[in-house]
């Protein structure tokens, strides 16, 4: 698997991306939830990360064969919230994420460009859906 995170939306203090994922092995996979992400710092360390399985569609198993895209939807804010700084940035910024697809197999790391996520790492994730060819 591959993947990008493209943005979908913003509004003030609040970010709408897909993580798209290609299938780039020889084999179909079945995706089923929403997996998990990590955040990842410069220094390639873990920074905090808090996933929500909230946001629609909800779980249903879907097939993505060789060279097929999946796609899950992700929302999370860039102000801070409760005891986060104000005045410097409320999280460390991420370079990567680190993407563990829902049936646990392999982690793959995908650019992060889209500064920090603030209360305190939070990102709501839907499940993975199939998405339309480009």
């Amino acid at each position: 698997m591959s993947g990008e995170v493209r943005i979908d939306d913003a509004a003030t203090g609040d970010r709408y991306a897909t993580l798209i994922v290609t299938n780039q092995s020889g084999e179909s996979c079945v995706l089923n939830g929403t997996g998990d992400l990590q955040l990842i710092g410069s220094d390639q360390k873990d920074l905090p990360t808090d996933v929500r399985d909230v946001l629609k569609p909800e779980a249903r198993p879907i097939t993505v064969r060789p060279g097929e895209d999946a796609g899950l939807k992700l929302h999370w804010v860039v102000v801070p919230v409760g005891n986060e700084p104000v005045t410097e940035p409320c999280q460390p910024t991420p370079v990567s994420v680190a993407v563990t697809p829902p049936d646990g197999t392999r982690t793959f790391s995908v650019p992060w460009a889209y500064g920090p996520v603030c209360w305190h790492g939070r990102i709501q994730a839907s499940a993975y859906m199939p998405l339309e060819p480009a």
